[in-house]
């Protein structure tokens, strides 16, 4: 394809497709605050899902919002500080909604690929950090689901430490 065959498509694809459109903006304008803001209320929105008291938020629309988030080749601490945030939210939900089994379920095993992404990017630390501010905080969860996070963590940290 000539130079101006190039510029064409990507004047189309940016027109045409939303995604690709916000890709481009970050691209050429790359604010990670703005763009975490963003999937922040994406998330506060999922989790805000309910019907009568009981929880709908779907965790496939969550495991894809991250994919989302990082295909932004955003810095693996704004990823991280992301996956802190969805899990706070899991951690109120249960607090405020009547969740599922699957739900709880399904949240351990965010945490536990939030724990192995943190791990092979190297930002261990900051994630330790942020998820001991919030199981610090008592009353935030329901207590099963509160310690089944603070055991995942407890877990892989033991589990770090013999490597």
């Amino acid at each position: 394809m000539s130079k101006e065959q190039i510029i064409e498509v990507v004047l189309d694809i940016y027109s045409s497709r939303k995604d690709a459109k916000e890709y481009f903006d970050f691209f050429l304008n790359p604010d990670v605050e703005k763009l975490l803001d963003r999937y922040r209320n994406l998330a506060v929105k999922e989790f805000s899902r309910n019907k009568r008291r009981w929880s709908k938020a779907r965790i496939t629309v969550i495991k894809r919002m991250v994919r989302e988030f990082i295909s932004f080749n955003v810095d693996s601490t704004a990823v991280v500080t992301l996956m802190t945030f969805i899990m706070k939210l899991a951690m109120e939900t249960t607090w405020v909604y009547h969740t599922t089994a699957t739900f709880q379920r399904s949240m351990l095993q965010f945490l536990e690929s939030s724990i192995d992404y943190a791990d092979k990017n190297s930002v261990w630390s900051l994630f330790v950090t942020q998820m001991d501010q919030l199981t610090a905080v008592r009353g935030k969860c329901s207590g099963e689901f509160h310690g089944s996070v603070k055991q995942t963590l407890k877990n892989f940290s033991a589990g770090r430490l013999l490597k």
